[in-house]
């Protein structure tokens, strides 16, 4: 998603999300499973490598919000932010998107289609595992948000990788999206 992203940086993302989408649900069903454990290793040295240098964007400043006040762990609440800003990302991210899909094993008709149910697979995988999908399940208040929005934007480097800008307004509906655990209507397209 970043705007500093490039060639080397999309390799390494896309190795990251191959080696995830095949490895991460047995690896947490099966810890003895050491091939699937050892993949999930690589897959953390790829995705490292790929933001270590082209940054991450709006789903670490929206995680960085809420996670401290909230004793929330990084992994989850980066996790809770991820489909969401993916979604908000999504009319500017259609190719790369569709490329997400693709490393995931996702055929779809159209490269919107292949974006949207990459963020629907996102999603997927996060409630396989039964980790949150909403901030109401981490304690999260709904009046809140307004805060939250203007903490987010407050982390000026992140926001600036981001591929669109965020005003305050659009933070806050991200965050009430995110406060109930809403998908927009367009990712809800159905598995190809």
């Amino acid at each position: 998603m970043s705007v500093n992203s490039n060639p080397l940086t999309d390799a390494l993302a896309l190795q990251a999300i191959k080696l995830i989408s095949a490895n991460l649900k047995r690896a947490c069903e099966r810890g003895d499973n050491l091939q699937s454990r050892r993949n999930m290793a690589l897959a953390s040295l790829c995705a490292g490598m790929a933001f270590g240098t082209s940054g991450v964007c709006a789903g670490h400043a929206a995680a960085y919000a809420y996670a401290v006040k909230h004793k929330c762990p990084h992994g989850v609440s980066c996790a809770i932010a991820l489909p969401y800003v993916m979604e908000l990302n999504a009319p500017v991210r259609i190719p790369a998107l569709a490329l997400v899909a693709e490393a995931a094993g996702i055929r779809s008709r159209s490269q919107q289609k292949a974006a949207y149910n990459a963020v629907r697979m996102v999603r997927d995988l996060i409630s396989d595992l039964g980790s949150p999908l909403s901030l109401k399940e981490i304690g999260v208040r709904k009046n809140d948000i307004q805060q939250l929005a203007k903490d987010m934007l407050k982390s000026n480097r992140l926001i600036t990788r981001n591929p669109r800008p965020i005003t305050q307004k659009e933070a806050e509906e991200l965050l009430a999206r995110m406060y109930g655990g809403r998908a927009l209507s367009y990712s809800r397209f159905g598995k190809e």
